[in-house]
């Protein structure tokens, strides 16, 4: 994935001076359906297994109950890699994905890899927020996704989450053929304008 600014990000709006409690932030992407754990050689010299989905819940659930003010986010990319997504064109990531105590995800490139039809139907699946708030049908003032942002309070702390993909990263990543109709408009004008209204 190319990232510029914001590719495929999630923009955090949390005042520093709302910060005087220790908040912990979790925070993943493209993680390309590697559900079960595997061996990189550069870790470990390739002689023990790494990541899964599984341990990384786990990781989060306990971070959470160390600290109530925890948030967990995905930027994006969790579509396309081993066969589990592809073969159920994402599907069954989704389902995994509702098993993890995620606050807020947002929709990278690759959610797009089977046409944004079929996007729209696996995410219409999830049990957790989706946030994305630049990515139009194309003529139309109709967003793509219904929620560009969502607040989460914890323990306190209130937070705003925006999702966002850069227009650059779009039109360079998304394959023309699965984004007929839609488009992606300029992440930093709409990141003020979200921002503005979380502030309203």
């Amino acid at each position: 994935m190319k990232i510029k600014i914001l590719a495929a990000g999630i923009a955090l709006t949390l005042p520093f001076w709302a910060c005087a409690k220790d908040v912990t932030i979790i925070y993943t992407n493209d993680l390309h359906a590697h559900v079960e754990p595997y061996k990189v050689p550069w870790i470990a010299d390739g002689k023990r297994d790494i990541g899964g989905w599984a341990n990384i819940t786990t990781l989060v659930k306990q971070e959470k109950a160390k600290n109530k003010a925890t948030w967990f986010f995905d930027a994006g990319d969790y579509f396309t890699g081993p066969y589990i997504s592809s073969l159920t064109k994402g599907k069954a990531i989704i389902d995994i994905m509702n098993t993890m105590p995620f606050d807020a995800v947002t929709i990278g490139n690759h959610e797009f890899d089977h046409g944004w039809d079929n996007t729209l139907l696996q995410l219409s699946q999830a049990k957790f927020p989706i946030v994305q708030g630049n990515v139009f049908y194309q003529n139309s003032s109709k967003s793509f996704w219904d929620k560009p942002y969502t607040i989460i309070e914890k323990d306190g702390v209130k937070i705003g989450v925006i999702g966002l993909h850069g227009v650059f990263a779009f039109n360079d990543t998304v394959s023309a053929a699965t984004r007929v109709g839609i488009e992606a408009r300029d992440e930093i004008k709409w990141l003020q304008r979200y921002i503005d209204e979380l502030k309203g």
